[in-house]
């Protein structure tokens, strides 16, 4: 064994070097440790980042893609109501009037239209649906008067047929004489018009109320 003195003392040179060697080793494996634990961890924290924005980012075309479908199908669904409605006031102004003839044709047209109407703001109430699967808190406010004003849209088609069908009755029992009937008839649509009325307001509601969420002011 090599010996060293110093301040008086006599040092195994040997022993000495190999410490500091085995302190080295523990400080280096220390240090390599640290940084392994610490990029596992950095790896950790950027699958979970990635992951959430893989997730926000689905999340978000699925909102938009079911929405573009659901106002899609909402066009063509008021397209078609429209077109019942203006058959509808038709078929009442011309029974008023006695021609039964043109009654009963704008009143077929009329279910047409209120039956095809019915079944597209269901399509798009589907999609709408399932946009709020994915949607985020900013726009649950007007998804929801989306909804609310397609369920106006649905139950005021479901009347509208309703009433097409009786003022169709009505007119073609005044035409065969049976006044009876047809008085029956009226009855029934006189009671059907106050939910027509209720929900086609509704729908008014409603639409004033979205255009105020996006600032359309008329």
């Amino acid at each position: 064994m090599r010996r060293v003195k110093f301040a008086g003392r006599e040092f195994d040179l040997t022993l000495f070097l190999g410490m500091v060697s085995i302190m080295i080793v523990v400080i280096t494996m220390t240090y390599i440790i640290a940084d392994y634990q610490n990029r596992i961890r950095l790896q950790e924290v950027r699958v979970v980042y990635e992951e959430k924005i893989e997730f926000v980012t689905s999340q978000a075309k699925k909102f938009v893609d079911n929405m573009s479908m659901a106002l899609t199908y909402l066009d063509t669904a008021r397209d078609d109501l429209k077109n019942a409605k203006i058959n509808l006031e038709k078929a009442n102004f011309w029974f008023e009037r006695k021609d039964y003839e043109k009654t009963k044709n704008l009143t077929f047209d009329a279910k047409f239209y209120f039956n095809r109407s019915n079944y597209v703001f269901k399509k798009a109430l589907h999609y709408m649906l399932l946009s709020t699967n994915s949607s985020t808190e900013e726009y649950s406010v007007i998804l929801e008067l989306y909804i609310n004003y397609t369920h106006s849209a649905i139950n005021l088609t479901y009347y509208g047929n309703l009433m097409s069908w009786h003022l169709e009755n009505a007119s073609i029992y005044y035409q065969d004489g049976e006044n009876a009937k047809a008085s029956h008839e009226m009855d029934i649509f006189n009671e059907l018009s106050p939910y027509y009325n209720q929900f086609d307001q509704e729908m008014e509601n409603y639409m004033r109320e979205i255009k105020f969420y996006y600032g359309i002011r008329e």
